[in-house]
C-alpha cells in the first residue's frame, strides 16, 4: 500500500490550518455538549475587546499609563480585557445550552467563533508575539476581507441561534 499521496496531502497543509481546524473542533465539540453560550459570548467579546483597545490610549487617568508599559505590557494587558469583556458578555447572553446542540449548528458555531477570533488576532499586532499566521491565513482573513468575514460570521450565528 503506498502511503505517499496521504503523506503528500498533509504535508502540504500549513500548521496555521490545522491549528484553526483544531480549534474549530473544540468550539464544535462545546457548543454540542452545552450550547452556543460560550461561543457566543466569545463572538460578541473580541470585536468589543478590540474597540474597547483603540479608544484605550485616549481614556482619562488610564491612557498615559499605557504608554510606560513594558514590551510585553500591551499584551498582558489586552489579554485582560479580553478575559473581562468575555465575562461581561457571558453574564449579559446567559447560558441558551436549549440552542445549537446537534452536529450541523455545532460545527457552524465553532466556525463562526474561530472566524472572529482570527480577525481579531489579525487586528492586534501584540497576539503576533504568540502565533503569527501566515500569509495565507493573512491573505484570506485581515485587510480587506475582514469586514465580509465578521458580518457573515454573526449571520451564521444568528442563523444558528434562530433554529
Amino acid at each position: 500500500m503506498d502511503l505517499s499521496f496521504i503523506t503528500n496531502i498533509f504535508g502540504s497543509v500549513s500548521v496555521d490550518w490545522l491549528v484553526i481546524g483544531a480549534l474549530v473542533v473544540f468550539v464544535a465539540l462545546d457548543a454540542m455538549r452545552s450550547g452556543t453560550g460560550r461561543a457566543a459570548a466569545l463572538i460578541f467579546s473580541l470585536p468589543a475587546t478590540l474597540l474597547v483597545w483603540n479608544i484605550l490610549p485616549s481614556a482619562f487617568f488610564i491612557g498615559p499609563f499605557i504608554t510606560t508599559l513594558p514590551s510585553w505590557g500591551p499584551l498582558v494587558l489586552f489579554i485582560v480585557l479580553a478575559i473581562l469583556m468575555y465575562v461581561l458578555c457571558r453574564q449579559i447572553i446567559g447560558e441558551f445550552s436549549s440552542f445549537g446542540n446537534g452536529p450541523i449548528p455545532a460545527l457552524l458555531t465553532g466556525v463562526a467563533t474561530v472566524i472572529i477570533l482570527l480577525i481579531v488576532w489579525l487586528q492586534m499586532p501584540q497576539l503576533k508575539n504568540i502565533w503569527d499566521f501566515g500569509a495565507s491565513i493573512d491573505a484570506l482573513f485581515a485587510g480587506q476581507w475582514s469586514f465580509w468575514w465578521l458580518i457573515g460570521s454573526l449571520g451564521i450565528l444568528s442563523f444558528v441561534r434562530q433554529s
